[in-house]
């Protein structure tokens, strides 16, 4: 609880902003992008969302240079198709993937796969 809300005083809007680029992760761990090119060699032009890198990292899915290189083919080619949410079928990977920001959203495996529904999508792509 903020101390000036319990003196009476409320906190200005200004106060309570996060500076721009700023996030909750621990800014001593490497993030997912600079393990991926430490690990591979490999700058991708696609985002990992936070929420995608949770589920990447606890599942113990690793994409490679090849791997990275096959998701963005399937991006691009959904991306010339007019596709704007997009379900990235790879191996035993299940990827939700915004096109217009080429940004991955969700990753799903094998394992978390429970009702094989997927919704909000308009293009499915098998990479």
């Amino acid at each position: 609880m903020d101390v000036r809300r319990i003196q009476g005083q409320e906190p200005s809007l200004e106060s309570q902003k996060r500076p721009a680029g700023s996030s909750d992760r621990d800014s001593s761990q490497p993030s997912f992008q600079e393990v991926l090119r430490t690990q591979t060699g490999y700058a991708p032009s696609l985002r990992f969302s936070a929420h995608a890198q949770q589920r990447m990292q606890s599942g113990g899915v690793n994409l490679d240079g090849e791997s990275m290189a096959r998701l963005e083919r399937a991006v691009s080619a959904a991306h010339q198709k007019g596709a704007k949410d997009a379900l990235v079928l790879m191996d035993d990977l299940a990827l939700l993937v915004s096109i217009g920001n080429r940004t991955v959203i969700t990753a799903v495996d094998q394992s978390r796969r429970k009702s094989g529904i997927f919704t909000n999508i308009d293009s499915v792509v098998m990479a």
